[in-house]
């Protein structure tokens, strides 16, 4: 327990007050689950075999996550309260102290009115909406139906595996750190605490892992390595292999 929560502890500090600067949005498409829900004793996962197109829903936003964590992109959660009071500013879905170039629409079947207007706006400003494994075809009210199914009639759908390929720019230009060769189960987000640029390395495998570093645009470079484990901290040029534990994680901070 101690060197449980020693390395929790680690986690915490070294996470205090950063920013996940993803630029990747996926929708939650809690008015589609509640259109599906039917009331039932059964616990969650046994009433979800019952119902197709809710497991189906679920199936679908496993297998985009899954993809975008292991092809080095974070994301974040939105709802329609959130995309309704966001900015578009050139180009991005802007909330707060977050910027997304894109968002992931994943098996949306209803889709109220207001939010369909707003993410219109934002692909005309330049955004990427990503339809993943069907277009929408209801609205929130009767009469919105039939505008759902206009607004999407021209769209593309496309499959989990096609998502990261039609990305925007996953996170800001300033953070460098490329993982090639990065082997199944290593996952990375990306922070920026105090101006440092914070990148968490996991590996959820049971068996080491290699992964090849190197800095986009850059023929060299430093990084700083902080391993929440034991609390160490060393220095090391940015190109090379890195090597991680089973069940663990580093920080890497990119030297100015």
């Amino acid at each position: 327990y101690r060197r449980f929560n020693e390395n929790v502890g680690r986690l915490g500090v070294m996470l205090k007050g950063a920013r996940n600067v993803s630029s990747v949005a996926m929708y939650y498409p809690a008015e589609t689950f509640q259109s599906l829900y039917v009331p039932s004793p059964k616990v969650f996962g046994e009433w979800l075999k019952d119902q197709p197109e809710a497991a189906a829903g679920h199936e679908t936003q496993e297998l985009v996550a899954r993809q975008l964590y292991q092809n080095g992109c974070d994301f974040s959660w939105l709802d329609a309260d959130a995309v309704l009071r966001a900015e578009i500013l050139e180009g991005r879905l802007v909330i707060d102290a977050h910027a997304y170039t894109s968002i992931i629409m994943p098996r949306v079947d209803l889709l109220p009115l207001p939010v369909m207007q707003k993410l219109q706006q934002f692909e005309a400003a330049g955004g990427r909406v990503l339809w993943v494994d069907r277009l929408p075809r209801l609205g929130d009210k009767p009469d919105e139906h039939a505008q759902i199914r206009t607004a999407v009639a021209a769209s593309r759908v496309i499959s989990p595996e096609q998502v990261v390929a039609n990305l925007g720019p996953a996170f800001p230009d300033e953070f460098r750190l490329r993982l090639e060769a990065k082997p199944e189960g290593v996952f990375i987000t990306r922070w920026l605490q105090q101006g440092r640029r914070v990148n968490f390395v996991v590996n959820s495998a049971y068996e080491p892992v290699t992964a090849e570093l190197r800095l986009e645009g850059q023929p060299g470079g430093k990084l700083w390595v902080y391993d929440p484990t034991d609390g160490s901290i060393a220095a090391r040029e940015a190109a090379g292999s890195l090597t991680l534990e089973p069940n663990s994680s580093v920080f890497l901070i990119e030297q100015p």
